[in-house]
């Protein structure tokens, strides 16, 4: 089928001259063409939305589009031998009226085999066993850093409890749990996402009896029958799942409890020493399988004739196949945060996504669509991340390396998605423990014990503050990046700054004392020396300057003091004000409230922070100290909590403040 639109694109009109051919009145209206069985405009607009682009700036492009009501172009155009020694023709979509050159560029070629591309379905199943084993036949022959990785996981003892027999008495339609020492040969493992509430199907202290004996597929969702028939296709007998291999509790179940505060410390390992991790990522939930159902306009087209009529009929558009970002990077399963230590652990993946098969592993990335690619762009694991202390080609990071590698991992954890907020530390446990094992750190509610100063300047993303909340449930104590459910980032005190508060002492009480990685008891505590500020206030500042979260902070000038002779007001009641970038936890409205402010770190404009000297400061170009904003907690107890952070540009902020400790939950 062919729109009006595209049936008017003839040889004689599109190629006579390269001169822009006026197409569809709007980037809508080309996606509406697409919807409605246009497999030119399908094409066309596919391409739009995977083109290979960075994610910032494809997401930007298409909103750029999709916000235009600016009329469609296409233009032929001919590159000859110029660059790459061959023909190379396609055509043009041009937008942003034309004269800006906004456009899109898309292949044209003779032979469509070369662009046609396979439709996702379940019935192919079969079909890609062969390319998967060939992957991991690659993977096992020829891959230094996936073998070193693997040898590492072999060293540790930690196993799962229990796995899934996929095969039992060469039954087909039940499968059952059996204790791992019984277990005969290699497991696969599943990552997925249960969804908005925990599936029927997981196992309990009740029902496990029952399951060690059978489980009938008729009872498990889609996505775990799915990976079962996976698993026996690739002639992998053995599965691992976590609903249903480890005793999910409910309140006051103590046998469910201690089976998920074991299992769920070696979580990353389970990972690890599986074949190969099977990732359900384009499921949002457990019950849409690993081939998602699709409309027919959501499967991936197919090459298309240019032109109609015969002419020019050997010229056909070139689909382009699906992309990492989009297929991997931005699915369903991504938004999870159990799913990154899943990957970052995982040997290698399987990712079964909405547009395709992708294989990830240490050294190569490929697809079935580019079955031989050698790109290494995607996934690395933690054995590339944080490599052995010792060994004959990597003589290890170095300690500060390390944690910048883990910061950078806090930043994407910190933005993804619990069913369980109380899962915050067990969910990224067992990256920590890949820290204290290469560093001897200890870990303290997220945050490590011999950098922990720099640990508490944590901010959170001030442009999304509404995202930011306090979990319903104890988490985290307030100065911990944990104590909130939003994107965090993470900062260290920089070169030209020095410390000028301190860490008194800090404790930590462990749900379970035998895992330091899991959750903790509301108990923890921090106390902090440092001058304070109080009786803060915050107003917005509207500024021009930059786009970051500019506020002035002030507070009232005792009379007499020394600071009232630059304010104005040496008889009292003045206001000494200072600009300063504000970062506040959580949403709320602390304009209102007055507020305490530590300082924290100062730079080298002030000689020292614990004078009371007032220095002129006339420029304000710098950032000159960072504090943590803090308010009583309400308990009467005289402790604190966190509120935010912000770095304060006026120089004398702080002049006639005393040092004070206090204490933080």
């Amino acid at each position: 089928m062919r729109c009006q639109e595209c049936i008017k694109l003839t040889p004689d009109i599109l190629k006579c001259d390269g001169e822009p051919v006026p197409f569809h009145d709007s980037f809508a209206a080309l996606e509406a063409s697409a919807r409605s069985g246009c497999e030119l405009c399908t094409v066309l607009f596919w391409n739009i939305q995977k083109f290979r682009w960075g994610r910032d700036e494809r997401l930007i492009r298409h909103a750029e589009l999709a916000r235009s009501s600016d009329p469609l172009a296409v233009r032929w155009y001919d590159m000859g031998k110029i660059f790459t020694g061959h023909v190379v023709q396609g055509l043009e979509v041009l937008y942003r009226n034309m004269a800006l050159k906004k456009r899109l560029a898309y292949s044209v070629l003779q032979d469509p085999a070369e662009v046609d591309l396979p439709v996702p379905n379940s019935a192919r199943l079969p079909s890609y066993t062969d390319r998967i084993h060939a992957w991991i036949r690659l993977c096992d022959t020829e891959h230094k850093t996936c073998h070193t990785h693997s040898a590492q996981q072999a060293t540790n003892p930690a196993r799962p409890a229990r796995l899934l027999d996929v095969q039992p008495q060469e039954l087909i339609d039940v499968v059952r749990l059996v204790r791992f020492d019984e277990a005969k040969g290699p497991y696969a493992a599943l990552s997925y996402s249960w969804g908005d509430r925990p599936h029927a199907a997981t196992t309990t202290s009740l029902n496990i009896r029952q399951r060690m004996d059978s489980i009938s597929l008729s009872d498990l969702p889609r996505t775990f029958t799915d990976a079962i028939a996976f698993c026996r296709e690739m002639n992998v007998r053995y599965l691992w799942v976590d609903a249903l291999c480890i005793i999910q509790p409910w309140p006051g179940d103590v046998l469910g409890l201690q089976d998920w505060e074991t299992q769920s410390a070696i979580m990353g390992y389970i990972y690890a020493n599986a074949i190969f991790t099977i990732a359900a990522q384009g499921a949002a939930n457990a019950d849409i399988g690993l081939f998602p159902d699709k409309a027919p306009f959501d499967l991936n087209p197919r090459s298309c004739p240019l032109f109609l009529n015969g002419d020019g009929s050997s010229l056909y558009v070139k689909a382009e196949p699906p992309e990492w970002v989009a297929s991997v990077g931005e699915s369903a399963l991504q938004r999870r945060a159990w799913v990154l230590q899943e990957r970052l652990l995982s040997t290698r993946l399987i990712h079964f996504t909405q547009h395709g098969i992708f294989w990830e592993c240490a050294e190569r990335c490929a697809s079935e669509f580019e079955p031989g690619s050698t790109e290494t762009g995607g996934l690395l694991t933690l054995s590339v991340m944080f490599p052995p202390t010792s060994g004959p080609e990597n003589a290890g990071k170095k300690k500060n390396d390390i944690m910048l590698e883990w910061t950078g991992i806090l930043a994407d954890y910190s933005e993804r998605n619990l069913s369980v907020v109380t899962d915050k530390f067990p969910a990224i446990s067992a990256i920590a423990q890949r820290v204290t094992l290469l560093t001897g750190d200890t870990y303290l509610a997220g945050m490590w014990k011999s950098r922990l100063f720099d640990d508490l300047l944590w901010t959170g993303m001030w442009k999304f503050p509404s995202f930011r909340q306090r979990p319903s449930e104890y988490v985290a104590p307030t100065w911990s990046w944990a104590s909130v459910i939003g994107k965090t980032s993470h900062n260290s005190v920089g070169t030209s700054d020095r410390r000028v508060a301190r860490v008194v002492s800090v404790s930590v009480n462990l749900a379970n004392p035998a895992n330091p990685f899991g959750r903790i008891q509301p108990e923890a505590s921090l106390q902090l020396a440092g001058r304070i500020r109080h009786n803060v206030f915050a107003t917005a500042h509207v500024t021009a300057e930059d786009d970051a979260p500019w506020h002035d902070l002030w507070f009232e000038v005792p009379e007499g003091h020394a600071l009232a002779n630059i304010t104005g007001g040496s008889k009292g009641g003045a206001r000494h004000s200072g600009i300063a970038a504000v970062w506040f936890d959580v949403a709320g409205d602390h304009l209102t409230q007055a507020f305490s402010a530590l300082l924290m770190t100062g730079n080298s404009r002030r000689d020292a922070w614990d004078s009371d000297t007032i220095v002129p400061d006339p420029e304000h170009q710098r950032i000159s100290s960072t504090a943590m904003l803090i308010i009583p907690g309400g308990d009467d107890s005289g402790r604190y909590v966190r509120i935010g952070q912000a770095n304060v540009r006026d120089l004398n902020f702080f002049v006639g403040c005393q040092e004070e400790v206090v204490e933080l939950f």
